[in-house]
């Protein structure tokens, strides 16, 4: 049973670690532009026009409000050789503090034969652009032979958003791991700002 915790820890390690590295490596790189209308005679320009750009992506925006996001999608049940549907919830707020990071709570349902039921508190990280990534420790709330049984779950997902008036709309992949499940689903990701 520790064994299992300190894996767990360790994967959330990583998974900061990798966050951390991933925003390092996406940083916009400070640049000069030099247009060819304003280079004519070998001069870099400096003729008061004013040429500043914005060359952040839409998801470079401030993102310290709250989000209302659901995924849905087809989800295997890697124990039981199964397929059903799945629907996962959360609720996140950013931190302007803490640019890229947001921290909120989730829920999961998988509606098979046995009923599977997630809660769960989600650390998320836009990595840039759209993509982001989150990590949702919590408990499994799973109808076994002996009743309702409550176990430490883990909650992995990775989507890569794209802004649809004013909504986030793209591609999700999740995986999640507990003593009594494992599941992988692959949906469409949708958040609301808040």
């Amino acid at each position: 049973m520790a064994a299992r915790y300190c894996v767990h820890t360790v994967t959330i390690a990583l998974f900061v670690a990798l966050a951390m590295t991933g925003r390092a490596w996406a940083a916009p790189q400070e640049h000069e532009h030099v247009h060819e209308h304003d280079n004519e005679h070998g001069r870099e320009h400096d003729n008061g026009h004013d040429h500043d750009h914005d060359h952040e992506s839409k998801f470079d925006h401030d993102h310290s409000g709250w989000e209302l996001g659901l995924a849905l999608g087809g989800v295997a049940l890697l124990d039981e050789s199964e397929v059903a549907f799945g629907l996962h919830l959360h609720l996140l707020r950013g931190v302007e503090a803490l640019p890229g990071w947001r921290f909120g709570f989730g829920a999961e349902g998988v509606f098979d034969e046995h009923g599977h039921g997630n809660l769960s508190v989600v650390i998320n990280y836009r990595i840039f652009g759209g993509l982001n990534a989150s990590v949702a420790p919590g408990i499994v709330l799973m109808e076994l032979a002996d009743g309702w049984a409550p176990r430490f779950a883990s909650h992995f997902e990775v989507a890569w958003e794209f802004e649809v008036g004013g909504i986030h709309l793209g591609p999700v992949v999740e995986y999640a791991w507990s003593s009594v499940d494992r599941h992988a689903m692959v949906g469409v990701h949708i958040g609301f700002m808040l």
